[in-house]
């Protein structure tokens, strides 16, 4: 789940337990380990790659995953598009040439489930994603602030020849104005993000650092892991803060 403000993005990370289903959800600390590193002594061992276009939640799951490993180790793993031979490790986010290499997919992941798998030098990531695209109707007639629902009504009665309401009136209250992210953009790499994160022991209670719980530690392990993670509900009712 997603809920936002008018200025920043406050994410349903605080509701992710809702989203993973009971029993399938546990700790790094239990993980085996592949002996190799994330990060070692508070120095990077490994780089994000996302595809050269990634989905509006893709981007937003990898600097999520990079600002949170840097809040646990102080250690900052850069974020690309192919991989290198700087680092011993790479963190694929979403579906990508390296997740195809690896025969990963994000078959049968809907409802934003994901699937966690590594390797002896990888960790996979991976949801279906997809960026949502409005219609040309429903741009036209969209009310892109509460203020702006009488243009959007005019809009609407133009296009359609009949004074009903405006069904999309209330269509600024699914879009995050700074971010351009729709709450209806699906974002399972996003959620397979949070989980990791969880994994790790970050915690999220309310917005702000305040509401976080962020363990300090100087390494993370690579795990050895092969999980699939399905909600326990398919649907849910998502808004927006936006004025």
């Amino acid at each position: 789940m997603y809920i936002y403000s008018e200025n920043n993005i406050v994410l349903g990370k605080y509701l992710i337990c809702g989203l993973i289903s009971a029993g399938l959800t546990f700790g790094c600390n239990n993980f085996a380990k592949a002996g190799e590193f994330i990060v070692k002594d508070g120095k990077p061992k490994a780089e994000i790659i996302i595809t050269a276009k990634p989905t509006r939640l893709v981007k937003l799951a990898a600097d999520e995953l990079q600002g949170y490993l840097q809040k646990i180790t102080g250690a900052q793993l850069p974020i690309v598009h192919e991989r290198s031979e700087d680092y011993p490790v790479a963190i694929y986010i979403g579906k990508s040439a390296g997740t195809d290499a690896l025969g990963i997919t994000d078959e049968g992941l809907s409802a934003d489930a994901y699937r966690m798998v590594s390797g002896p030098d990888y960790l996979a990531l991976l949801g279906y994603d997809a960026d949502f695209e409005p219609d040309e109707l429903m741009a036209r007639t969209m009310a892109h602030k509460r203020n702006d629902r009488e243009r959007a009504q005019k809009a609407w009665e133009e296009l359609s020849g009949t004074t009903g309401h405006s069904p999309g009136g209330g269509y600024f209250k699914a879009l995050h104005q700074p971010s351009g992210i729709w709450t209806m953009d699906k974002g399972g790499s996003l959620q397979a993000v949070y989980g990791f994160l969880r994994d790790l022991g970050v915690r999220w209670y309310m917005p702000g650092e305040l509401g976080e719980v962020v363990p300090q530690r100087n390494s993370i392990d690579l795990p050895v892991v092969d999980q699939t993670v399905t909600p326990d509900y398919a649907y849910r009712d998502l808004r927006l803060g936006n004025a």
